[in-house]
C-alpha cells in the first residue's frame, strides 16, 4: 500500500511524465536525425540521375542528327550485280590499266 500511495504522489507522477517525455524527444530526434541524412542522399541521388539524364538527351540528340544526315545523304553501294554504277567504276578501273 505504501507503494501505490508513493507512485501516486505528484512528483512522481512529474518525473515519470518528464522521463517519457525526454525518451520521446530522444527517440523524435533520432527520426530526425535519420530523415535528414536520408534527404540529403536522395539530393545527391538527384543531382547524379539530372547529370545522366542531361547526358542521354545530349546523346539522343546528336544520334538523331546523325541519322538524318545519313538519311539526306546515303552511303553509295557498290553493287556486282552490274548495274550502272558498277559499269561506270570498272570503265575507270579498265582505262587506268591502259
Amino acid at each position: 500500500m505504501c507503494f501505490r500511495i508513493r507512485s501516486m504522489h505528484p512528483l512522481n507522477s512529474w518525473q515519470q511524465l518528464g522521463f517519457t517525455a525526454k525518451v520521446a524527444e530522444d527517440e523524435l530526434t533520432s527520426v530526425l536525425e535519420t530523415m535528414v541524412h536520408d534527404n540529403d542522399v536522395l539530393k545527391h541521388d538527384n543531382a547524379e540521375l539530372q547529370h545522366l539524364l542531361a547526358e542521354s538527351r545530349e546523346e539522343i540528340h546528336s544520334l538523331q542528327e546523325e541519322l538524318e544526315e545519313q538519311r539526306a545523304n546515303p552511303p553509295l553501294r557498290i553493287s556486282r550485280s552490274g548495274g550502272p554504277l558498277f559499269f561506270l567504276l570498272e570503265r575507270c578501273a579498265t582505262n587506268a590499266r591502259y
